[in-house]
């Protein structure tokens, strides 16, 4: 099971969203572990891996913004690679300047 992270107008196939990312369900331990050292709104919402999510250009701006924290800090291999893995869809989303969606799967 993945929890896709795609970037257009909406998330529903008719509207040709870009998938940018897939999370692994086998990832969410390293999730657990960034949302403890990050509580904000986005990894709130992003661990819901059962829902739908979206994320506006204004939540994803302070999303980056807390990802860029958490590359500096101290953290495990697997959870530097999420880390990238989501700072690169959410960074892409910010440049078309369209709100990134989580799309259960």
């Amino acid at each position: 099971m993945a929890y896709d992270l795609v970037v257009g107008t909406s998330p529903l196939v008719k509207d040709n969203p870009i998938c940018v990312s897939s999370i692994e369900f086998s990832s969410y331990p390293e999730l657990c572990s960034l949302h403890q050292r990050n509580s904000g709104t986005f990894f709130t919402k992003l661990m819901d891996q059962f829902s739908d999510a979206t994320f506006n250009l204004a939540e994803l701006s302070a999303a980056q913004n807390s990802l860029f924290e958490l590359m500096l800090q101290d953290i495990n291999a697997k959870e530097l690679a999420i880390v990238y893995q989501i700072i690169s869809a959410v960074s892409y989303a910010i440049h078309v300047q369209q709100p990134m969606h989580g799309v259960a799967d």
